[in-house]
């Protein structure tokens, strides 16, 4: 595949195309111009969806990844199962407001789509892409990922004309037309689609930023593993699906174990109060029962109330929650988390063998070494980081690419890591 890294300012029609389209004048509106809208459409459009065209030609070279045809992939991997359903669900969107004849609304699903599939169909599959073995499992996370970017060039094309073209005739089948401008448009699939899993992993995602706000608000650290993250609100419905997603959780959030509830008590102790500044308008004089009455609410369930004859809205209500012992706790509409913060010496001999790994990383990328290349380490530390090291060999020499790693006095500048000093020399094998 030719080198992606050519300079996006090429494009930069295509981001004014997508700010007009996306703007009052296909209402016949008045408008201001703004450079820092168009520079945002880049930002949020087209420099993530070309870095994940620039990602698939950049493996898909290194491993000798050509296929002569696009092909439809046939994958049990739930993360491509997901993207397929996802990019005909975008493509569903896109045509049903083209068809109202509504541009705007025909352009709004592509930011979220890019961001979907670049902040975590990418980032969650990219172990699949580094392994060194072309096993199935690669193969089917490539057919994937070119079968996405040929199907996004093409329904962006009418809206991105020169960027979609690039990539198309980049990636395209032998037998493909020459052009994006001469292929169908293309039809949503509608047997690919499963709601269930978007939705299930729509929830992941929110279980995830959650887990993710609670490390950040409570110090600890991302490389630092953790026993359990206990979740409610999060629906199985008899799918099958939520338990497939587990392992998501577990390595996006580093912890050991992932526990399903059905009651937030479960996790902490749960009160409620009238929000005055948006009742005062609907209560009238009915204000102090209705006050009452939600002070005195067990539970919040779905949808909204009717009290006293107001209908009541999660924004007039405010949820106080109290953790429980051992716990933090965070929540986002009706999925509620709560995160152990107890750490075991077993946990804490992981961290420390996570984030060695993430500073041997960072020397790779310094040392301007190629994704594929191998090393080896000698490392001087001290006693319970050497036990931390040696006690997680396999996965220090797998995430490090490294063939050798050795114990030795070595002349590197030390570092500190979790507050052991170490010093570690890398060399190329």
């Amino acid at each position: 595949y030719p080198d992606p890294n050519l300079m996006l300012d090429t494009y930069g029609a295509d981001a004014i195309r997508l700010y007009m389209i996306y703007s009052p004048v296909v209402k016949a509106e008045s408008l201001k111009f703004s450079e820092t809208g168009v520079k945002q459409l880049m930002r949020d459009l087209l420099i993530p969806w070309w870095n994940a065209y620039s990602f698939f030609v950049t493996y898909a070279n290194v491993d000798g990844f050509h296929d002569k045809e696009v092909v439809y992939p046939e994958s049990d991997n739930v993360l491509d199962k997901w993207i397929v359903s996802s990019m005909e669900t975008l493509i569903h969107d896109v045509t049903e407001a083209m068809d109202d004849y509504d541009l705007q609304k025909s352009v709004r699903p592509f930011v979220k789509f890019v961001e979907d599939l670049t902040n975590w169909y990418i980032r969650r599959s990219r172990r699949r892409f580094w392994k060194s073995q072309n096993d199935g499992d690669k193969l089917r996370a490539y057919r994937t990922l070119r079968y996405v970017l040929v199907q996004l060039s093409k329904v962006a094309a009418p809206f991105t004309p020169f960027i979609a073209e690039e990539i198309y005739s980049n990636l395209k089948g032998e037998s493909d037309p020459e052009s994006v401008h001469l292929c169908d448009f293309p039809a949503a699939n509608d047997a690919a689609r499963q709601p269930a899993l978007e939705k299930a992993m729509a929830e992941v995602m929110t279980v995830v930023e959650l887990g993710r706000r609670l490390r950040a608000d409570n110090d600890l650290k991302v490389r630092q593993p953790l026993a359990t993250l206990r979740v409610a609100g999060m629906r199985d419905e008899g799918s099958g699906i939520r338990e497939d997603l587990v392992s998501l959780i577990t390595d996006e959030l580093n912890v050991k174990t992932v526990e399903f509830i059905a009651d937030e008590t479960e996790l902490c102790e749960v009160s409620y109060k009238a929000n005055f500044k948006t009742l005062g308008r609907k209560c009238g004089p009915r204000m102090k029962a209705i006050a009452a009455a939600i002070a005195g609410m067990r539970e919040w369930g779905t949808g909204n109330r009717v009290i006293d004859g107001v209908e009541i809205t999660e924004d007039d209500v405010v949820v106080t929650r109290t953790s429980k012992p051992g716990l933090v706790v965070a929540a986002n509409g009706a999925i509620v988390v709560g995160l152990e913060t107890a750490l075991t010496p077993e946990l804490v001999a992981e961290g420390n063998a996570r984030e060695f790994v993430s500073h041997v990383q960072s020397m790779r990328k310094e040392a301007d070494f190629e994704v594929t290349q191998r090393i080896s380490l000698t490392v001087e530390t001290d006693a319970e980081m050497k036990s931390a090291i040696e006690a997680h060999l396999d996965y220090v020499k797998n995430e490090t690419l490294a063939t050798d790693l050795v114990f030795a006095a070595c002349g590197a500048e030390a570092v500190e890591l979790n507050g052991h000093a170490t010093k570690i020399a890398v060399a190329k094998v």
